[in-house]
């Protein structure tokens, strides 16, 4: 335990005190590579590799209710003849990747990206195998609808975001950021506020099961989405509370980028299927710019968080993101201020994350108790 703290400490102050190069990227990125890969914590992991396992004893439907994706997953890794551990080590992979190469698309400053990302929500979703490997997928996809220059651009979005909805069916709700392709805020304030009041105001009909029944989504799945005492407005108010600080950094973000008058003149509105088609700086102006559609949009994920607290994990995204924003503004302008603020926010949003329930913090703590760090070196030696 006393290993692993050390070592994720010293990760920390270099990545958000040394200055940004290769090297601690690097060392950030193999941070959150072992975290993701050697988690042993007893929440899910369990569960994942009894089901893993009962795929190659020929068991396939102990994976029954699970998405084709992580079934999949399975088949193949049993095929090859690789466990659980071996073949998600694999897949972690792939999702570091997609992290570390869309904080690229934006910024420059991919240490103290990554270290904020490690601190939250990282410590959260590293044992939620396949919310991770959906979030990762749909975290690479956003440059696509940040961008939203054509229709080509929305559609590579959905795409991407359906299959990772095949991942992990919360998935699917990231659908809604593309209310982005009307590019009015007028119109999508309205359209937000309408959509809220209806999904609120039908809570109690069990309205959006409904429409759920009509997709591919097996009844097993469906009942995670189902009612719980947190479906009503104190269990509203309790999200709201819990995100507070994740959508007042979207706030302050979005108003230091409007003091700096950055110009969108560069915006050539061709096709591409490039998801850096421009340069970082270009990049992140175009985030900063589509921050107030990004942060009003994710008001609806609260009024879905009357259905089912599935929901509560897709703020892990629009902090992500409103992180990214935070540091380039920080760093372009010079604003420590503002640095530090992005710092207090994510910290804050833990914390409260860790106090809404005593099964958050087990998690938090297991990659302590357990020792990602530990787990990889008794794995390797």
């Amino acid at each position: 335990m006393s290993l692993t703290i050390c070592y994720v400490i010293v990760a920390l102050i270099l990545a958000l005190v040394a200055k940004n190069n290769k090297a601690t990227n690097l060392f950030l990125a193999i941070t959150l590579y072992l975290l993701l890969a050697f988690e042993h914590s007893e929440q899910d992991y369990m569960n994942y590799v009894r089901a893993y396992d009962a795929v190659g004893e020929g068991s396939v439907f102990e994976l029954w209710g699970y998405e084709p994706s992580f079934f999949l997953f399975c088949t193949l890794g049993n095929h090859y003849g690789l466990t659980f551990d071996a073949a998600r080590a694999i897949i972690c992979v792939i999702e570091v990747l997609a992290i570390f190469s869309t904080i690229k698309v934006f910024s420059s400053q991919i240490a103290c990206i990554l270290a904020l990302f490690l601190i939250f929500p990282a410590t959260a979703d590293a044992e939620l195998f396949r919310w991770f490997g959906g979030m990762s997928l749909v975290i690479f996809a956003f440059p696509y609808i940040i961008r939203g220059e054509s229709n080509r651009d929305y559609i590579m979005y959905s795409a991407i975001v359906v299959l990772a909805t095949t991942i992990h069916t919360s998935c699917i709700f990231f659908l809604v950021y593309n209310i982005m392709y009307f590019q009015d805020k007028k119109k999508v304030l309205v359209i937000v506020l309408a959509a809220f009041c209806i999904l609120f105001a039908t809570a109690q009909t069990f309205l959006l099961y409904k429409i759920l029944a009509y997709l591919p989504i097996q009844d097993s799945l469906n009942d995670k989405f189902q009612m719980t005492e947190q479906s009503n407005i104190f269990g509203l108010m309790s999200i709201t509370l819990r995100e507070i600080f994740v959508f007042f950094l979207g706030y302050l973000c979005y108003r230091k980028y409007k003091r700096f008058n950055y110009s969108l003149d560069f915006v050539d509105g061709r096709p591409s299927f490039k998801r850096r088609k421009y340069t970082q700086h270009q990049m992140a102006i175009l985030l900063c710019d589509k921050l107030w559609y990004i942060n009003i949009i994710s008001i609806l994920l609260i009024a879905i968080a009357v259905y089912t607290p599935q929901v509560q994990r897709l703020f892990h995204v629009l902090l992500f993101l409103n992180t990214i924003a935070a540091i380039y503004l920080a760093t372009n302008a010079r604003k420590n201020a503002l640095k530090i603020t992005t710092i207090i926010c994510v910290i804050l949003t833990l914390i409260l994350h860790l106090f809404n329930g005593p099964q958050n913090m087990e998690i938090f703590m297991s990659h302590f108790n357990e020792g990602f760090l530990v787990n990889f070196i008794d794995k390797c030696f």
